[in-house]
Protein backbone atom coordinates (compact mmCIF):
# COMPACT_ATOMS: atom_id res chain seq x y z
CA UNK A 1 0.00 0.00 0.00
CA UNK A 2 3.30 2.34 1.03
CA UNK A 3 4.06 1.62 -2.66
CA UNK A 4 1.66 2.19 -4.52
CA UNK A 5 0.78 5.60 -2.70
CA UNK A 6 4.64 6.39 -3.44
CA UNK A 7 4.46 5.87 -7.19
CA UNK A 8 0.95 7.80 -7.26
CA UNK A 9 2.98 10.84 -6.08
CA UNK A 10 5.96 10.16 -8.53
CA UNK A 11 4.62 8.77 -11.52
CA UNK A 12 2.80 11.47 -13.36
CA UNK A 13 -0.78 11.40 -14.63
CA UNK A 14 -1.82 12.68 -17.78
CA UNK A 15 -4.29 15.74 -17.39
CA UNK A 16 -5.93 17.30 -20.50
CA UNK A 17 -9.53 18.85 -19.49
CA UNK A 18 -11.21 20.97 -21.43
CA UNK A 19 -13.69 23.42 -19.56
CA UNK A 20 -16.32 26.17 -21.06
CA UNK A 21 -16.19 29.34 -19.14
CA UNK A 22 -16.96 32.36 -18.55
CA UNK A 23 -14.73 36.18 -18.87
CA UNK A 24 -15.64 39.13 -16.99
CA UNK A 25 -14.64 42.07 -15.30
CA UNK A 26 -14.68 43.19 -11.62
CA UNK A 27 -18.04 45.54 -11.05
CA UNK A 28 -19.21 45.35 -15.01
CA UNK A 29 -22.17 43.07 -15.46
CA UNK A 30 -22.16 44.22 -18.92
CA UNK A 31 -18.76 42.60 -19.57
CA UNK A 32 -19.21 38.80 -20.00
CA UNK A 33 -17.57 36.54 -23.00
CA UNK A 34 -17.59 32.83 -22.99
CA UNK A 35 -14.22 31.01 -23.42
CA UNK A 36 -12.94 28.05 -23.49
CA UNK A 37 -9.80 27.02 -21.54
CA UNK A 38 -7.70 24.16 -21.15
CA UNK A 39 -5.36 22.43 -19.34
CA UNK A 40 -2.65 20.12 -21.27
CA UNK A 41 -0.17 18.08 -19.67
CA UNK A 42 0.64 15.88 -16.41
CA UNK A 43 -0.84 16.26 -12.43
CA UNK A 44 1.26 14.51 -10.01
CA UNK A 45 -0.81 13.85 -7.03
CA UNK A 46 1.87 13.93 -4.10
CA UNK A 47 0.57 11.99 -0.58
CA UNK A 48 2.82 14.78 1.58
CA UNK A 49 2.78 17.49 -0.84
CA UNK A 50 0.88 19.43 -3.06
CA UNK A 51 -0.78 18.71 -6.21
CA UNK A 52 0.91 19.88 -9.11
CA UNK A 53 0.20 20.37 -12.84
CA UNK A 54 2.80 20.93 -15.24
CA UNK A 55 2.05 21.71 -18.91
CA UNK A 56 -0.29 24.41 -21.48
CA UNK A 57 -2.68 26.26 -20.61
CA UNK A 58 -4.81 27.09 -23.71
CA UNK A 59 -7.15 30.08 -23.53
CA UNK A 60 -9.34 30.63 -26.86
CA UNK A 61 -6.74 28.71 -28.50
CA UNK A 62 -3.90 31.26 -26.97
CA UNK A 63 -1.30 28.15 -25.76
CA UNK A 64 0.67 29.05 -23.08
CA UNK A 65 3.21 26.49 -22.49
CA UNK A 66 5.58 25.87 -19.38
CA UNK A 67 2.65 26.39 -17.21
CA UNK A 68 3.28 25.40 -13.51
CA UNK A 69 0.37 25.40 -10.74
CA UNK A 70 0.51 23.89 -7.49
CA UNK A 71 -2.56 23.24 -5.19
CA UNK A 72 -0.99 24.82 -1.59
CA UNK A 73 -2.50 24.99 1.58
CA UNK A 74 -5.51 27.32 0.13
CA UNK A 75 -5.91 26.25 -3.21
CA UNK A 76 -4.17 29.09 -5.04
CA UNK A 77 -1.28 29.70 -7.20
CA UNK A 78 0.26 32.21 -9.40
CA UNK A 79 -0.30 31.09 -12.72
CA UNK A 80 3.57 30.96 -14.46
CA UNK A 81 3.91 30.19 -18.51
CA UNK A 82 6.59 30.31 -20.71
CA UNK A 83 6.40 33.38 -23.21
CA UNK A 84 8.31 32.00 -26.09
CA UNK A 85 7.75 35.18 -27.75
CA UNK A 86 10.49 37.06 -25.01
CA UNK A 87 12.30 33.59 -24.29
CA UNK A 88 11.14 33.97 -20.01
CA UNK A 89 8.87 33.09 -17.54
CA UNK A 90 5.87 35.76 -16.94
CA UNK A 91 2.93 35.68 -14.40
CA UNK A 92 -0.36 35.93 -15.98
CA UNK A 93 -2.41 35.74 -12.73
CA UNK A 94 -3.56 34.13 -9.87
CA UNK A 95 -5.48 30.94 -9.60
CA UNK A 96 -7.95 29.97 -7.21
CA UNK A 97 -9.07 26.07 -7.48
CA UNK A 98 -10.84 23.21 -5.41
CA UNK A 99 -9.47 20.04 -4.26
CA UNK A 100 -9.89 18.17 -7.39
CA UNK A 101 -9.23 20.53 -9.61
CA UNK A 102 -12.44 20.44 -10.93
CA UNK A 103 -13.18 24.33 -10.99
CA UNK A 104 -11.22 27.42 -11.52
CA UNK A 105 -11.22 31.06 -10.79
CA UNK A 106 -8.09 33.02 -12.78
CA UNK A 107 -7.79 36.81 -11.85
CA UNK A 108 -6.14 37.26 -15.07
CA UNK A 109 -3.61 39.74 -14.74
CA UNK A 110 -3.63 43.28 -17.46
CA UNK A 111 -0.44 44.77 -19.10
CA UNK A 112 2.54 43.96 -20.79
CA UNK A 113 5.36 41.63 -19.20
CA UNK A 114 7.81 44.96 -19.84
CA UNK A 115 5.56 47.28 -17.89
CA UNK A 116 4.44 45.11 -15.87
CA UNK A 117 0.70 43.16 -15.52
CA UNK A 118 -1.77 43.93 -12.79
CA UNK A 119 -5.01 43.12 -11.61
CA UNK A 120 -7.30 45.05 -9.63
CA UNK A 121 -10.32 44.25 -7.51
CA UNK A 122 -11.91 47.28 -8.89
CA UNK A 123 -12.03 46.56 -12.36
CA UNK A 124 -10.26 42.99 -12.94
CA UNK A 125 -10.55 40.72 -15.48
CA UNK A 126 -11.23 37.39 -13.86
CA UNK A 127 -11.63 33.78 -15.74
CA UNK A 128 -13.97 31.66 -13.64
CA UNK A 129 -14.98 27.83 -15.29
CA UNK A 130 -17.04 25.65 -15.28
CA UNK A 131 -19.88 27.89 -15.94
CA UNK A 132 -21.98 29.11 -18.50
CA UNK A 133 -23.31 32.54 -17.39
CA UNK A 134 -21.73 35.38 -15.22
CA UNK A 135 -24.26 34.67 -12.17
CA UNK A 136 -22.55 31.17 -12.31
CA UNK A 137 -18.81 32.36 -13.01
CA UNK A 138 -19.01 34.78 -10.02
CA UNK A 139 -20.49 32.49 -8.25
CA UNK A 140 -17.57 29.36 -8.63
CA UNK A 141 -15.26 32.66 -7.82
CA UNK A 142 -16.87 33.85 -4.80
CA UNK A 143 -17.12 30.28 -3.12
CA UNK A 144 -13.30 29.73 -4.28
CA UNK A 145 -11.92 32.96 -2.39
CA UNK A 146 -13.92 32.68 0.23
CA UNK A 147 -13.43 28.97 0.75
CA UNK A 148 -9.16 30.18 0.55
CA UNK A 149 -9.97 32.88 3.20
CA UNK A 150 -9.38 35.08 0.16
CA UNK A 151 -11.96 38.41 -0.23
CA UNK A 152 -13.50 39.52 -3.31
Amino acid sequence: MLIVGYLVGIVPLEYNVSYEGIKYRNNDPDYVEKVMIQFDGYRYNKLYKCDEFNGTLIVDGAEYPGMKLRSGRYNEDLVFVFLQDIGEYDTLGMIFTDDNLNEFSIQWFEGTHSEGRRWSSKDGLVYSMPATTRDEAVEITDRLQHWNGKVN
